[in-house]
């Protein structure tokens, strides 16, 4: 049963400030964050969060980070099962926030539609769509096939300078670090976490590229297995601004592509924002991949 607030009746273990610390569990008290939530927040930033028990079997519940002096974010995490579990991060989620005199709560990551009727949801609880990508999904090799005729034409022009080179992600790690997170598209300690491979992380570095011309860095791209065999994920592609519509993006799709090829994937998953990745989506429709999904950031003005 729903309380008149919104909000189940779960018992709300924990509604606290926390520092981030290092690599350890979150700890306030007797509550813990569970370590595999992994929680992508950059070292530093102070942290609130709202853990909910709805059964000794399963927990849930919402963290929150101040961004910026004017917007928080959060993420969701835990084994939530219904809309009505979502409501209650949510609006737990705005009491932390108006708590931390934020003007604006945003979502740290992208949520499908029709994840616990997510889209209506959020609208709901006073969030709008704030940004939107579409996940395409291709066999690998007509995808590896048009690549490959594209840097074909490139290289024939002399598009592509002769000091341009791949690596791989350890050349450039630290950099690659500083660039994504500047870029907001993937904070340090995520990044961290994603590479650890003792831990199994989710970014893979056999098949994650860097671009170089001579010693700088033009574009990364970070590769993810998705457990299925054969299949991979493009989670992260990024090319410098200075080297935007040029020969760069093409010869780091390439790149990754040949190290597919060398390792036998089967099938590619990407996702493009709908507004600015005109590019790739243009790509995605001429060698026949599938949109099989869209997915959006939701924000919720305070005051």
């Amino acid at each position: 049963m729903n309380r008149q607030d919104g909000m189940p009746a779960s018992s709300l273990l924990s509604f606290e400030t926390l520092a981030v610390p290092g690599s350890e569990l979150l700890r306030t008290g007797s509550s813990v964050i569970p370590e595999n939530w992994k929680i992508p927040f950059p070292t530093g930033n102070d942290i609130r969060f709202a853990l909910f028990d709805a059964d000794p079997a399963r927990r849930f519940g919402i963290v929150v980070y101040r961004f910026s002096e004017s917007e928080t974010r959060f993420v969701i995490r835990g084994n939530l099962d219904s809309r009505e579990d979502l409501v209650t991060c949510l609006k737990a989620g705005e009491g932390i926030s108006r708590q931390l005199k934020s003007r604006q709560l945003v979502t740290q990551e992208n949520f499908l539609p029709d994840w616990l009727d997510a889209a209506n949801v959020f609208k709901e609880c006073g969030f709008v769509s704030i940004d939107e990508s579409w996940s395409f999904e291709c066999p690998f090799a007509p995808f590896a096939e048009r690549s490959n005729r594209i840097m074909q034409n490139l290289v024939r022009h002399g598009a592509v300078p002769k000091d341009a080179r791949v690596s791989g992600i350890s050349e450039g790690r630290e950099q690659v670090r500083a660039i994504l997170e500047k870029a907001r598209l993937l904070d340090g300690f995520d990044f961290d976490q994603h590479l650890k491979i003792d831990k199994g992380g989710s970014i893979s570095n056999d098949y994650s590229r860097l671009v170089w011309v001579g010693q700088t860095l033009a574009g990364i791209i970070l590769v993810a297995p998705t457990g299925q065999d054969g299949i991979f994920e493009i989670p992260v592609r990024y090319i410098i601004p200075s080297y935007r519509k040029t020969w760069v993006n093409a010869f780091l799709i390439h790149s990754c592509i040949k190290r597919g090829e060398a390792m036998g994937a089967a099938t590619i998953r990407f996702s493009a924002n709908s507004k600015t990745h005109h590019e790739t989506i243009c790509l995605a429709k001429k060698v026949g991949c599938v949109r099989v999904a869209a997915s959006h950031r939701y924000g919720q003005q305070l005051f």
